[in-house]
């Protein structure tokens, strides 16, 4: 379905008393209050699943609700497919809209593993995520045996214990615009990067960050950052609001999930350069702009394409590798080596003055680039370097 809502606000209604009370008097006063409500437009795939709200069914979930105007639990689900959960807060006097496809269960292994499918939703049309749920613990990092790795891929084991949602695209131009309408992504002699569907390239981590918190604050959501001495930082404990995705987050989705094992380059097997094409990295139509390209290789675009133009990975998620590379929440650090103690949902460093970069871009043609363990840093924007969003999600 396909709703054209116009919100209308409303100026809540006030109760007003005016009492005098004698000296040593007592009386009692009581006052009704009016509820503020928000509209909910719940569309959901399959149509007959069921509704919960605040844990009492509503029936079958595609409907319209009249919701007070303070935080509420969702949940949908049906027999087969992977329920959703989330939390929505009402504006009053607004409509707003969610979206839901539930996804089918695997045929065999436990609900919750690496390779489960995870739910797709949109809240208010902002911002389709797709909410995944780790379970058991991984490592981050690579071998030594591995072809291409770096010294700052030593193995640590970590876990994600709170499922967390992530956009399946990264930010496009067009989108970073309604937050900032003057940014430019530039241009690569003469090849726009700007286009509004190419993804944004050209901020800083502060200013990703500083979209996510207007993007939360738009959705009702408690922002994730804080503004210190022109820095942002992240509040602990981290809220639900929008925010860029953890080191820990961004390589589970692109190694791990929907996976049978960790996989080495985005596309199947451990062979370099790839076969078919993947994504756009550094290809022929880039050889008069970059030293080193894959010869072999033809993605067709010199540099960004529109975002979501090549395949997503098993998991739903588009150009996790090429494009633009991608800025994460983590504060660049080189672990030791040795496992070590497992880390449960690590934020990285609390300070430091580069960020973890992850994911190869559109001017990268090298063995280890394009591996999904290379790690990066910067401190400063990039034309090569965009992001995407993330937020935790309902256990």
């Amino acid at each position: 379905p396909v709703f054209r809502l116009q919100p209308q606000f409303q100026t809540p209604p006030l109760t007003r008393r005016r009492i005098t009370l004698a000296p040593g008097e007592r009386r009692r006063l009581e006052l009704g209050l009016q509820a503020e409500y928000g509209t909910l437009f719940v569309s959901v795939v399959p149509a007959d699943a069921e509704l919960l709200v605040d844990g009492i069914s509503r029936g079958s979930a595609t409907r319209r609700l009249q919701l007070t105007a303070r935080p509420h639990r969702i949940e949908i689900r049906k027999s087969g497919y992977r329920p959703y959960r989330g939390n929505i807060t009402p504006l009053a006097g607004v409509s707003r809209t969610l979206t839901v496809e539930l996804q089918r269960k695997p045929a065999t292994g436990k609900a919750g593993s690496p390779a489960a499918a995870p739910a797709r939703s949109t809240v208010n049309a902002s911002l389709e995520m797709l909410r995944l749920v780790p379970a058991g613990p991984f490592l981050l990092g690579a071998s030594r045996r591995e072809p291409g790795r770096r010294a700052n891929e030593n193995l640590r084991r970590v876990r994600i214990d709170r499922p967390f949602m992530i956009a399946p695209r990264e930010v496009t131009n067009g989108a970073f615009r309604r937050f900032r309408p003057a940014h430019r992504s530039g241009a690569v002699a003469g090849h726009s990067l700007d286009g509004d569907d190419q993804p944004v390239v050209g901020v800083s981590w502060d200013d990703a960050a500083r979209y996510a918190n207007w993007l939360s604050k738009r959705d009702g959501l408690e922002p994730a950052y804080r503004e210190v001495d022109g820095k942002m930082q992240l509040l602990r404990p981290v809220t639900g609001g929008y925010r860029l995705p953890t080191e820990a987050e961004w390589a589970w989705a692109a190694r791990i999930g929907g996976r049978k094992e960790p996989a080495r380059y985005p596309w199947p097997g451990k062979h370099f350069p790839p076969t078919g094409v993947q994504g756009n990295y550094a290809d022929a139509s880039a050889r008069a702009i970059l030293p080193l390209v894959l010869e072999a290789y033809r993605d067709g675009h010199p540099v960004t394409a529109p975002v979501g133009s090549f395949g997503p990975n098993p998991l739903g998620l588009y150009d996790m590798d090429g494009n633009a590379a991608e800025w994460v929440q983590d504060y660049y650090a080189v672990y030791p080596g040795g496992q070590g103690q497992l880390a449960r949902d690590p934020l990285g460093p609390e300070q430091g003055r580069h960020h973890v970069v992850r994911g190869s871009s559109w001017r990268d043609a090298t063995r280890s680039a394009l591996r999904l363990s290379y790690r990066d840093y910067s401190d400063k924007p990039r034309n090569d370097l965009g992001f995407r969003l993330a937020r935790y999600a309902e256990p």
